[in-house]
């Protein structure tokens, strides 16, 4: 005999959730509301919003909604956005978009940051969560010349393929800096979680071109 059964959750709503240990400052969680169904191994989120404004986690309004299966490896589609910015410097984009689509064989990820309702970075890319090694791939590109207090950043591309036991980086950057001309940087490197290594870094500055090659090694006593 099989029971076909369903639950319907919310609206179920938490006005205000703070969480404070000893003495410390308290950690201001915000306002969360949450509305979904879960029917066996079928479980989809059509509304999760967050609002909230702390020292340690920043400021931000954002909206989940998703669909999850339980069975086989875990299909999802779902996708978080809305406003965020972290605490310290404020960072030029004005909204964030993180989708998720696939199974945990397969997982792609693409997340977007959008200033000025245009475009500004995009990042896509694609990881198997089965696997010890968490074989993955990355891609970063900007869209938009953006910039860090004094400094200005163009042109920018990176690309990461392997896993957390070897892996390949490619990048490649336009920096501006106050008073100085237009420096263009390009990185290639390789190694895993314990030896990053640069291969080959190339800087050029109008007319000037310099090669370099350096090993960096941030293991243990490295």
């Amino acid at each position: 005999i099989r029971i076909t059964w369903q639950v319907t959750v919310g609206p179920l709503a938490v006005d205000q959730l703070d969480w404070q240990r000893g003495e410390q400052e308290p950690i201001r969680f915000g306002a969360l509301a949450i509305r979904g169904v879960v029917a066996g191994s079928d479980w989809a989120l059509h509304q999760v919003t967050w609002q909230f404004e702390d020292s340690l986690l920043g400021q931000g309004e954002l909206e989940l909604t998703g669909h999850l299966l339980t069975d086989k490896l875990y299909p999802i589609t779902a996708q978080l956005a809305g406003r965020y910015r972290p605490p310290g410097p404020e960072l030029p984009f004005e909204r964030w978009q993180l989708d998720l689509t696939g199974h945990l064989a397969e997982l792609a990820v693409r997340l977007l940051a959008i200033r000025d309702g245009s475009l500004a970075a995009e990042a896509t890319g694609q990881v198997d969560l089965t696997r010890a090694e968490l074989p993955f791939r990355l891609q970063l590109d900007t869209h938009q010349a953006l910039r860090w207090q004094d400094i200005g950043l163009s042109e920018t591309a990176l690309h990461l393929a392997g896993s957390m036991e070897s892996y390949k980086v490619n990048a490649q950057t336009r920096l501006a800096l106050p008073d100085q001309p237009p420096l263009a940087l390009q990185l290639q490197g390789q190694g895993d979680l314990r030896t990053p290594a640069v291969r080959q870094l190339l800087a050029e500055v109008v007319p000037y071109r310099l090669g370099l090659q350096r090993n960096l090694d941030w293991s243990a006593g490295g």
